[in-house]
């Protein structure tokens, strides 16, 4: 699709928005595609999440030119004769309060949330922005296998919040408790679950969906836990960079002195940019994706609640992982009947309680 017709409008009639280079309008949505049809202020506002603050030009009422950004123009808010985003986009005819709206969303950054505290469970949650990353394996990254390749981009138009640990074993007590469930058998690390503040683990991946939909959420998507764990910086090898030092995760290759031979007490290591804990080691972290190595080659939506899905994704890797399987964008997966001690998971929630 080029840039829009000048002098189509913008609001309960058509207008397009054009996805061409600088000079004619937007290319962050690839090639050929645009929006069509209402254009509205959220979709203004959608476009300049995917392009952010360099690639957004002047919002003008009743002048054409527009300025700044990587190219791209104003649009016309009062004026029926036809306004243009670079030399070709939206349409005039657009309501002067729609510009303004827009034109102060834009203004203002996306205020942070406070974090809460879930009733529910008890954990603290934490605020994830809406943003875009590439997700998969970074160039500089020597050990990803085809299944991390290729790199491609992902945006979430809207936060959420994810739990600052993963599901702890006091926390999965209450749970059972209040649900009339039986505890399954502890591992021998911890015998009678009483490492009560490291991750509660042998919880297979049914029973993860249903605890995380008591307490008002689910799983994160296996796309949402990588932007996560990459805590905004997304061209790093592992969440703590491109280096992975011994005090940075609980893995199983970090050297003479380690502090835990298994699972280790929640929260223990540094927070990440988006001030989550643990997103390396200690225990891997199921999701609701069903696992294919072709997954990045055709994207396509792999959460799926069968039960008939035989591999589930898991990240992050666990106190048992080497090295590599700590790196933020290597895919692990298991059967999601499995009850394994160094499996863990936490939840996300979209909307605080």
């Amino acid at each position: 699709m080029s840039g829009g017709d000048e002098g189509s409008e913008l609001g309960e009639s058509s207008g397009t928005v054009g996805t061409g280079k600088a000079e004619s309008g937007f290319d962050s949505f690839g090639n050929g595609e645009g929006l069509s049809g209402t254009v509205t202020a959220e979709q203004l506002l959608d476009l300049y999440a995917s392009v952010g603050d360099a690639g957004f030009g002047g919002v003008q009422d009743g002048d054409a030119s527009g300025s700044g950004g990587s190219g791209y123009g104003g649009f016309r808010a009062a004026d029926d004769d036809g306004g243009s985003f670079g030399s070709g986009g939206i349409g005039g005819s657009a309501a002067a309060e729609i510009a303004v709206s827009a034109a102060a969303a834009i203004a203002s950054p996306i205020a942070p949330r406070e974090p809460f505290d879930n009733p529910k469970d008890g954990l603290r949650y934490t605020w994830i922005p809406p943003g875009s990353f590439q997700m998969g394996c970074v160039p500089q990254d020597s050990g990803c296998s085809q299944a991390e390749k290729p790199r491609h981009g992902v945006r979430f138009r809207i936060g959420f919040w994810m739990s600052r640990t993963e599901v702890t074993v006091r926390v999965f007590r209450a749970y059972a408790k209040a649900n009339g469930l039986p505890l399954t058998a502890a591992p021998a690390f911890s015998k009678n679950w009483k490492h009560v503040d490291h991750p509660r683990v042998r919880v297979p991946w049914q029973g993860a969906v249903e605890f995380c939909s008591w307490t008002g959420g689910r799983l994160p998507t296996e796309a949402e836990w990588e932007y996560i764990a990459r805590g905004g910086d997304e061209g790093e090898v592992y969440p703590a960079g491109d280096m992975l030092r011994r005090d940075d995760a609980n893995f199983a290759d970090n050297g003479e002195g380690e502090k835990w031979e298994y699972t280790s007490p929640v929260g223990f290591l540094p927070a990440n940019g988006f001030d989550l804990l643990d997103m390396a080691g200690n225990g891997w972290e199921w999701t609701p994706d069903e696992y294919r190595a072709d997954a990045y080659a055709s994207p396509s939506n792999t959460e799926s609640e069968s039960a008939a899905v035989q591999t589930r994704v898991m990240r992050g890797g666990s106190m048992y992982s080497e090295r590599s399987s700590l790196r933020v964008s290597y895919r692990g997966r298991s059967n999601p009947g499995n009850r394994l001690f160094y499996v863990g998971f936490r939840c996300v929630r979209d909307a605080a309680p």
